[in-house]
């Protein structure tokens, strides 16, 4: 029998052998089998096991702050792992949540250790401010997994959505908005800092004195930001002359970007 033959039967009997997952397409076992119930009942154990170890421990006061949030981040990136019904280390949860897992456990037992938080590149902050920054990080690492695990794992049943992008023109107004509020940002921002290095604005050769300007001091990483919203406009600007084939607007806009690096260069970021 040929293939243009096949009746509409046979051919839902041939599709319905292999049962494919909403995610990837990928077989998945349909049954639960000993091999699933086992993986599943070693994660409820250990992480059981490792609740009740963080409990009865007697963690120092530096490490009983960040405790909780590894435990739950670790569970939370090895959950794939172990509960997923297909034995594929490589998909994309399980592989992912082991490369975060892994490097939780090494910071965690680092944490242990040491007997406390210990920020090497942080050391003009006090111990109670390590602390609470490292409980925090970690506090994001088990709030990202989650929401991670959520979109992953719970079906999105409507349709693709169309980009309605096609066929736009830019909106000249906006643009100029858009590049005047950033303007109006950065300008001030990178002459408050001139006005504390005090050197020529166009010297690159002293790049320690732009770094000490914001190294020193933790809250003054605005300046950086600020500055560097100087690019937005060139780049709007650049993607417009590019999408008209203006050559020589393309050439001023490329110009004025290396004029702005050069500018950031200042700051001393890379130096």
């Amino acid at each position: 029998m040929s293939a243009t033959q096949l009746s509409g039967d046979d051919l839902a009997e041939r599709e319905s052998v292999v049962p494919t997952s909403d995610s990837g397409g990928a077989p998945e076992p349909t049954s639960w089998g000993l091999g699933l119930l086992t993986r599943r009942g070693a994660f409820v154990v250990l992480f059981a096991v490792a609740l009740a170890y963080t409990g009865i421990s007697t963690f120092s006061a530096e490490v009983s702050a960040v405790v909780t949030p590894f435990v739950l981040g670790i569970a939370l990136c090895l959950f794939p792992l172990f509960w997923n019904r297909a034995q594929d280390p490589f998909e994309p949860a399980s592989f992912s949540g082991m490369y975060t897992g892994l490097g939780l456990m090494a910071s965690f037992v680092t944490v242990v250790e040491a007997g406390k938080v210990n920020l090497v590149y942080l050391p003009e902050i006090s111990q109670r401010a390590k602390e609470e920054l490292a409980a925090t990080v970690v506090w994001s690492y088990v709030i990202a997994q989650a929401a991670y695990l959520v979109g992953y794992y719970i079906p999105y049943r409507r349709g693709p959505r169309k980009a309605a992008l096609a066929g736009l023109s830019w909106s000249s107004g906006r643009l100029l908005f858009a590049s005047a509020v950033c303007m109006a940002i950065a300008l001030p921002v990178y002459a408050w800092f001139q006005a504390r290095v005090g050197s020529d604005l166009m010297d690159v050769t002293q790049l320690s004195k732009g770094k000490a300007v914001w190294r020193d001091d933790p809250t003054q990483t605005w300046i950086l930001r600020g500055m560097m919203l100087m690019y937005l406009p060139a780049m709007l600007a650049l993607a417009v002359a590019i999408e008209k084939r203006h050559a020589l607007a393309v050439i001023a806009c490329s110009a004025l970007i290396v004029v702005e690096g050069i500018l950031v260069l200042r700051a001393g970021q890379r130096g």
